[in-house]
């Protein structure tokens, strides 16, 4: 029994009798290509950040906030008044800063509170107040009220009391509400009233005496 040995592998030599060269694979050229891509990204997407944030810097505009918490039926001053920087959406309807000088004697038709950007809706050149009349505010405790819930339009009765239980009552006239808001103290509400020029400061000192009551009067009676 004849045993062979496997035959030797055959190299392919070149024509001139050398070994053939051994075969490169571009393992290099793989690797790179992830991190150019990576680059590619990162350069297109810094370029759109870089718009995004001109594009933001050029939506930012100067527009006018509350500096403090303003009543309805305040007339604003220049100390009611800030300036501050946003950004701004199309859609936004603000005040903008350079109509600072026309909003000083506007009148807040509406509460305002501290910070709020203004808004056109907020004001009014007159609040709707017609020629000699004023707006008086008042705040009023639990138990100061008509009713518990005031409507703007509503017509009331202005009475000045002195004392607690059986006090003296003094009618010092007519008025409308103007608006009404939540007042500083629990239970407590703010009350903006119409009424006559001539009645107007007496009115204001018993309202800062916490002395003034109303009485709701039916509509059709007015104001006087």
């Amino acid at each position: 029994m004849s045993v062979s040995s496997p035959a030797p592998p055959v190299s392919r030599a070149r024509g001139n009798g050398a070994a053939p060269a051994p075969v490169r694979v571009g393992a290099g050229r793989r690797k790179r290509l992830p991190w150019l891509a990576l680059a590619v990204v990162l350069v297109v997407g810094g370029g759109l950040l870089v718009g995004l944030l001109v594009q933001s810097a050029g939506d930012r505009s100067t527009v006018l906030a509350a500096a403090r918490a303003v009543a309805p039926g305040q007339v604003l001053t220049a100390a009611d008044l800030r300036v501050v920087d946003v950004g701004v959406d199309g859609e936004a309807a603000l005040v903008p800063a350079s109509s600072r000088a026309s909003v000083v004697g506007q009148v807040a038709v509406v509460g305002i509170p501290e910070g709020a950007l203004l808004s056109p809706g907020q004001l009014a050149p007159d609040g709707g107040v017609e020629p000699g009349s004023v707006v008086v505010g008042a705040l009023l405790g639990p138990g100061e009220l008509p009713v518990p819930t005031l409507r703007p339009g509503d017509v009331v009765e202005l009475v000045a009391v002195s004392g607690g239980q059986g006090a003296e009552r003094e009618s010092l006239g007519t008025g409308s509400v103007f608006s009404t808001a939540p007042g500083t103290q629990t239970g407590s509400v703010f009350v903006s009233l119409v009424v006559d020029d001539a009645i107007a400061g007496e009115v204001a000192d018993v309202a800062a005496q916490q002395r003034l009551r109303l009485l709701l009067l039916p509509a059709e009676q007015g104001t006087g």
